[in-house]
């Protein structure tokens, strides 16, 4: 309780605001894409044993071999990937001022980085960009009608803004099919060295 109150008391020195900031301090939470390597272990140690009792495998049975036998991933990049997709959501939100205009500044915590930081750092690790690539126009344009109408029926419209070059499905399609090739070769290169 000490430390919490220590806690409040310096973070409102610092920010210089003085209402009661102990009501926030434990119960704002930031996703899992913030957490370091030791907070990852025991989850991915528990997602191990359990792929090891679905799939019926012997211990000795390497991790890499099921993961790419089960199409399954590591709980590490599905954490960034849903992260990098959240990331994507927000910036879409239709008239929103803070996530649109959002500038990576330094925060008061400077060994911690929040989502927005972290969602920005593996876009550039990724190279991913928010420009619409340029595709084939199709010889018959009205083949994709169905698909056109099945979108505009489901209101997909919604999550897309309109200041954003790329749809958020076709950036979610590109983010998943990015963490996918990342994974494959990062299996790929482990089994090599093995």
């Amino acid at each position: 309780m000490k430390r919490k109150r220590n806690a409040a008391r310096n973070t409102a020195h610092q920010t210089g605001r003085t209402e009661d900031v102990s009501d926030q301090t434990g119960r704002t939470e930031d996703p899992l894409i913030t957490a370091t390597e030791v907070t990852l272990k025991p989850l991915e140690k528990a997602h191990n044993q359990a792929l090891r009792l679905i799939t019926g495998e012997i211990k000795f049975t390497p991790i890499d071999a099921m993961l790419l036998v089960t199409g399954s991933t590591t709980i590490g990049s599905l954490i960034k990937e849903k992260a990098l997709i959240l990331y994507e959501k927000l910036l879409r939100i239709p008239m929103d001022k803070f996530f649109s205009t959002y500038q990576n500044r330094p925060r008061y915590l400077k060994t911690q980085s929040g989502l927005m930081q972290k969602a920005i750092e593996l876009k550039k690790a990724l190279q991913i960009d928010g420009k619409p690539k340029s595709l084939s126009p199709p010889m018959n344009p009205f083949v994709d009608i169905d698909v056109v109408d099945t979108l505009a029926k489901k209101g997909t419209t919604i999550l897309q803004c309109m200041d954003r070059p790329m749809s958020f499905h076709t950036m979610k399609a590109l983010i998943r099919r990015e963490f996918h090739t990342l994974r494959c070769n990062e299996i790929k290169d482990r089994t090599k060295e093995k």
